[in-house]
């Protein structure tokens, strides 16, 4: 009895002393968006080579089965990217989707049921009875099995229920992570209860990403046409807007142009290398460039638009992230005199002038 007092306040200890385990880095990375032209949806996700090893994950719609089939996009060192894409047909733009990741086999490890051949379910589940009738329990999982697979623990109470225990992990060596609960079944429970034990995979019904279709949706990106006014004083950037999206989107929309002569090279891929405008929605799809108040005299200048949805009241659901920049437009504007300059040449030419008059009028008298 004294060894299990002993081995309960350890474990306590641990719990409050260890950040815990925030849940799988592969549902964290989870990333979906609406492409509305192409009627499709795209999802993408990082995964770590090594725990790919041990066990493939497979991307669920839980009300409806696998999502989609997925394809590699990019590998680096310490993850890989993956993507997948799915035909918005069957759908509606209302519509909510609960999308989960499920192992491709069984990994439940049961309670004094030995899994020693599989290093990849969970190992040493082991559960104690303090005095106060609360059950400790403790086990090891793999890291890197852990970094794509969400581990709870199960138990039954005296009704045959089926009970899910919030575990805490945290990280002692660097190739397995340490997890505990505890909880307590009343009635009180009896030790034979301690048979229907187990760790394995969340619930995909209770561990789900949801998706909502119309907070996610991404535009296209618009095609410029830039026209000069008023003999070069000023430039009409304008675009249209896409004939298959709904006349009710409300967009916004962000402008960036640039001096060629002000970005270096290696500068023009970033987001906005210059100054950016913002348009609100209810701006027609267009925007006066002013030389003299936006632009230089003779200069190139570059410019791109992006655009997205979002509605004014919060509780609407059209909304998404910015599309991609437009291909970018070049415009060159006309050289203006210099007004300063040309004062001091005028006032220069009249002091010379009025110089050789009256050494003119010198000469002329003598």
């Amino acid at each position: 009895m004294k060894k299990r007092v002993i081995l309960c306040c350890v474990t306590c200890y641990l719990l409050s002393a260890f950040p815990g385990n925030t849940g799988s880095r592969l549902m964290d990375s989870l990333y979906c968006v609406m492409e509305y032209s192409e009627g499709i949806i795209n999802c993408s996700w990082s995964e770590s080579p090594r725990s790919r090893q041990y066990v493939n994950m497979t991307l669920m719609d839980i009300n409806r089965g696998p999502f989609c089939a997925k394809d590699p996009a990019k590998l680096e060192a310490s993850h890989e990217t993956w993507t997948c894409s799915k035909v918005f047909a069957g759908h509606r733009l209302y519509d909510s989707i609960h999308l989960a990741f499920v192992p491709n086999r069984s990994l439940e490890s049961h309670l004094n049921v030995s899994n020693e051949g599989d290093v990849v379910k969970p190992k040493n589940l082991r559960c104690e009875v303090s005095l106060d009738q609360t059950i400790h329990c403790s086990w090891e999982v793999r890291q890197d099995v852990a970094d794509s697979v969400d581990f709870s623990l199960y138990y039954q109470d005296q009704s045959r229920k089926e009970e899910v225990c919030k575990s805490t992990c945290w990280q002692e060596i660097p190739t397995h992570l340490s997890c505990a609960c505890n909880f307590t079944s009343r009635p009180y429970n009896n030790p034979i209860h301690l048979f229907n034990i187990s760790v394995g995979p969340a619930d995909p019904k209770t561990s789900n990403v949801l998706f909502k279709i119309c907070e996610h949706i991404k535009l296209q990106p618009r095609n410029l046409t830039i026209n000069e006014t008023s003999k070069g004083e000023t430039f009409l950037i304008s675009w249209d807007k896409d004939p298959i999206e709904k006349p009710d989107f409300n967009y916004h929309y962000e402008l960036c142009y640039w001096r060629d002569n002000d970005v270096k090279p290696s500068e023009v891929s970033l987001d906005c290398p210059g100054h950016n405008k913002t348009l609100t929605p209810h701006n027609e799809p267009q925007v006066h460039l002013k030389l003299g108040t936006h632009l230089e005299p003779s200069s190139s200048y570059s410019v791109k638009i992006r655009v997205r949805l979002e509605e004014d009241d919060p509780s609407h659901c059209y909304k998404g992230p910015w599309s991609e920049w437009s291909a970018v437009q070049t415009l060159h504007t006309k050289s203006v005199p210099n007004t300063l300059l040309l004062c001091i040449l005028v006032l220069s030419a009249v002091v010379v002038l009025v110089i050789f008059s009256f050494c003119g009028f010198r000469a002329l008298v003598r």
